[in-house]
């Protein structure tokens, strides 16, 4: 498994009054998109699909978040319990 350089670069999206942080992997695949929402002002995560024909999802970073750190610590706890 090949490990790409994780990257940041600030940009612009429609719609968004702030920039947004894109995250890159190597120089080729945008992985996902960090901004605030304009509409009720939460930080949010745009996950962008592999394939240019799948739709765009859109998260909601503390639910993310609480989602990450939950599956953490199921992980953790599993590989403790071996």
């Amino acid at each position: 498994m090949a490990n790409p350089e994780l990257g940041l670069l600030w940009a612009n999206k429609p719609g968004c009054f702030l920039p947004v942080a894109e995250f890159w992997v190597g120089r080729d695949f945008l992985w996902f998109v960090l901004y605030i929402d304009d509409m009720d002002r939460r930080l949010k995560i745009e996950i962008l699909p592999s394939d240019s024909r799948a739709v765009a999802y859109e998260l909601d970073f503390a639910q993310a978040d609480h989602l990450v750190q939950s599956a953490s610590r199921e992980l953790v706890a599993m590989a403790e319990a071996e």
